[in-house]
C-alpha cells in the first residue's frame, strides 16, 4: 500500500518543483476541473479516515482465546504505521491538500504571466 502512496507523493514533489520552477503554470479554466477532483477526493478521504478512526480501536470481541488473538490484529490492520490504513489515508489527506495548494499557486503565476504579456504587447502597440 505504501508503494502506492510514494509514488504519489513523489508525484507530487514533481508538479511542486515544476510549479516552483515556473515549468507549469495553469490557466483557472484549466485548473477548475483539477480542483473539483481534488475537492472530491478529499472529500471522500476525509470519509474514510473517519471509518478508519473507529477500525483503530479494539472492538469488543470477548474474553475468549480467539477474541485476545484477534482484537489487537484488527486495530494494527487499520492503524500499524508501516502498513496501516489510517496513515495511509492521512498521507493522501497532505498530499492532496499539497496538490491543491500547488495547482491554485500556478493559476496565479500563470495569471500573472498573463497580465505581464498584455502590459508588453500593450507598450508596443502604444
Amino acid at each position: 500500500m505504501y508503494a502506492a502512496i510514494d509514488g504519489i507523493s513523489g508525484a507530487v514533489s514533481q508538479l511542486k518543483a515544476a510549479s516552483a520552477s515556473g515549468g507549469f503554470s495553469i490557466t483557472e479554466e484549466g485548473a477548475d476541473p483539477l480542483l473539483k477532483a481534488v475537492a472530491a477526493m478529499k472529500a471522500e478521504v476525509m470519509k474514510h479516515l473517519s471509518d478508519a478512526q473507529h477500525l483503530e480501536q479494539q472492538l469488543p470481541l470477548g474474553q475468549t482465546p480467539g477474541a485476545s488473538v484477534y482484537k489487537p490484529f484488527l486495530a494494527s490492520v487499520a492503524g500499524d504505521q508501516v502498513q496501516g490504513l489510517a496513515p495511509f489515508l492521512r498521507k493522501l489527506q497532505s498530499d492532496l491538500n499539497e496538490i491543491e495548494d500547488t495547482i491554485k499557486k500556478s493559476v496565479s503565476l500563470q495569471r500573472g504571466s498573463d497580465q505581464s504579456a498584455a502590459t508588453l504587447v500593450n507598450k508596443n502597440q502604444a
